[in-house]
């Protein structure tokens, strides 16, 4: 990997680092996921249930990409740092 791409991929770790850690987006998450969850509970409709199963998936499937970006930006760094002699910030 070369170092543009390297950088590319701390940075893109960083903003997905920063995107999880916004309250907002933990309380947003949480919220939708809660709504979702509540209406499965009622639902008496096989097919809407599984719509609204799969709506829970999606959320979590978008925090587990950023979760990657996160890790995959980590070890960047981590790979940046040894072929440039840093010591880890």
């Amino acid at each position: 990997m070369d170092e543009d791409r390297t950088q590319e991929a701390i940075n893109k770790g960083h903003r997905a680092a920063s995107l999880l850690n916004q309250e907002a987006f933990q309380e947003a998450t949480d919220y939708v996921v809660s709504r979702l969850m509540d209406r499965w509970k009622v639902s008496q409709d096989t097919a809407e249930r599984e719509r609204i199963w799969h709506c829970v998936g999606l959320i979590e499937q978008i925090k587990a990409a950023l979760n990657t970006a996160y890790m995959n930006g980590k070890i960047s760094r981590r790979k940046l740092d040894d072929l440039t002699g840093r010591r880890p910030s």
